[in-house]
């Protein structure tokens, strides 16, 4: 819309539809002499309902010429008054695009915003394009991104299943909520080419799903996990503590789950010597991402495996009823446990 002032373009539109001042001024009803004064700006824009009769007149947008006049339709008011936040933060988004994307916002069309050079310091398209090629091209490497998509696709069918029934379940379907974002986050920071925080990410999911499977097999251990004062919950239920509980409740002394954990530790979520190795491919340290082929089958393999445990200790407490449900479910571990057959030589796990 042009900055012409409103008494000017209503003057401009007016003759060029050859419409004389006394018959427009007839057809609002007004006067011709303040009519004349309203042209040539030396009154202000007339009510409402009179620049709505002028736009009807000169065949203008009446929106459009109410805000020439400065003004806003007084059903929009309404509207605006009856959710001002929403509609505000609804108004600031269009910011700065053009009337064709407004309208296709208004007629719910998806509209492309383009960014300012250099928006973003880092751009990883590259890096993930090379990555996916190289699952592609390897069969192995897709099984295990098969097994990470099941695994996340059955933790999320089993927690939007569950409808909490305590305090105590709700905090364990939040632990099993953690696991799965946190596996969708190791997954990107894979893609992308970010490996330690990718494998500080999986760490994460470790300590998350060793907790939640002490936790879920004792009601009372999650009721001091909640309502411990923070020192004493953090003595009780510090990662060590939890790993050396399972490891005596499943009769296990090769110490695996504080191996993985400290391995995982070293190279992902503690400055050590060993860490930087991570960033410093054949010696040569590296700002920011990169691909690596090495890195990204190590890695993907890795998920995959913590991404099925997050699986099976969720599928531990979190149990549907209903036939059709429990098939389903089986289906999952069934999916699962193919994959853990050929890869790792483990257990399966358990129907549930």
């Amino acid at each position: 819309m042009s900055t012409e002032r409103f008494g000017a373009f209503v003057r401009r539109e007016r003759e060029a539809r050859e419409i004389g001042l006394r018959e427009m001024a007839k057809m609002i009803g007004v006067s011709p002499t303040y009519l004349s004064k309203v042209e040539r700006d030396e009154f202000p824009p007339p009510a409402e309902d009179k620049v709505k009769a002028i736009a009807q007149v000169i065949a203008c947008d009446v929106d459009e010429l109410l805000a020439r006049a400065g003004k806003v339709a007084s059903d929009l008011s309404d509207i605006i008054k009856q959710q001002p936040r929403e509609l505000a933060a609804l108004l600031r988004t269009t910011k700065g695009l053009s009337a064709e994307d407004v309208l296709k916002m208004a007629r719910g069309e998806s509209i492309k915003r383009s960014l300012p050079p250099a928006f973003y310091l880092m751009d990883e398209s590259t890096i993930i394009e090379a990555h996916d090629a190289l699952v592609a091209a390897d069969t192995d490497l897709l099984a295990h991104v098969t097994a990470i998509n099941h695994a996340m696709e059955f933790i999320d069918w089993l927690l939007r299943l569950e409808s909490h029934q305590s305090v105590e379940h709700l905090a364990l379907l939040r632990l099993g909520i953690r696991c799965f974002n946190s596996c969708g986050a190791a997954l990107r920071l894979i893609r992308c080419g970010h490996w330690q925080p990718a494998i500080a990410v999986m760490r994460d999911i470790y300590e998350t799903q060793f907790l939640l499977d002490w936790l879920s097999g004792d009601p009372k251990l999650v009721k001091e996990w909640i309502s411990l004062p923070a020192k004493e919950r953090e003595k009780k239920f510090k990662p060590v503590k939890v790993r050396e509980a399972l490891d005596q409740r499943d009769g296990f002394k090769e110490q695996k789950r504080a191996q993985r954990y400290k391995m995982l530790s070293t190279y992902g979520a503690h400055p050590s010597p060993e860490g930087v190795e991570i960033i410093s491919p054949n010696g040569d340290t590296m700002i920011g991402p990169y691909p690596d082929q090495k890195l990204l089958k190590a890695t993907i393999e890795e998920l995959a495996m913590v991404s099925a445990h997050a699986a099976a200790t969720i599928s531990q407490f979190a149990k549907p009823s209903k036939m059709l449900e429990l098939k389903t479910k089986l289906r999952f571990i069934h999916e699962l446990e193919a994959w853990r057959e050929k890869y790792l030589a483990l257990q399966p796990v358990q129907d549930q």
